[in-house]
């Protein structure tokens, strides 16, 4: 959180051209690794088939459906759509800009978070441990199809979370998570 009363107090220690920053801002990410970051949610992406889409959307919160629903213009009436909704999800995904498609992985994946989020606890959540996401990925994997937990973690790397270097690690590293298949 910014302090609200945070104004201009420079002239007050005579230091205009210091800039302290706040504990929330982090240092900018090179291009390359954002780059590589949503080049990799897109794999996970495209990996995602039909039946698991389906799969995953039978077991989400509503209001996950709702947010899809909303975001992607479309009806999930499934007796509408032939082929089902995953089909319809699984296309449009794939024909979104990087900045839409994170947007929308995080949309998909929003049960997984706040799954995670009970499982970890909020200390953890906001700044976990290794051992933390190691916990994390067992726990999801035991509800949860694998290509759907990477496509979580994917999306938070390339949401910038301040564990994304972590999530890269995993991502690359981590077999229960690093490979994907194009469905």
């Amino acid at each position: 959180m910014q302090d609200e009363n945070h104004e201009d107090h420079d002239d007050q220690d005579g230091d205009d051209d210091a800039h302290v920053p706040d504990h929330d801002e982090h240092p900018p990410v090179d291009p390359a690794v954002v780059a590589a970051r949503r080049a990799r949610l897109a794999d996970s992406l495209d990996a995602i088939t039909v039946d698991d889409l389906n799969a995953h959307l039978a077991g989400a919160p509503s209001e996950v459906r709702q947010a899809l629903m909303k975001r992607l213009s479309v009806r999930l009436d499934p007796k509408f759509i032939k082929g089902g909704v995953g089909r319809l999800i699984r296309t449009r995904l794939r024909t979104l800009s990087p900045d839409k498609q994170v947007e929308m992985a995080a949309e998909l994946t929003a049960g997984i978070d706040q799954e995670a989020a009970t499982f970890l606890g909020e200390e953890s959540f906001n700044a976990p441990t290794p051992e933390d996401l190691d916990r994390l990925i067992t726990h999801l994997l035991e509800s949860h199809r694998p290509v759907m937990v990477r496509t979580y973690l994917a999306c938070t790397a390339a949401a910038e979370a301040p564990v994304a270097d972590e999530l890269d690690r995993l991502l690359t590293s981590d077999a229960r998570v690093a490979a994907v298949t194009p469905g």
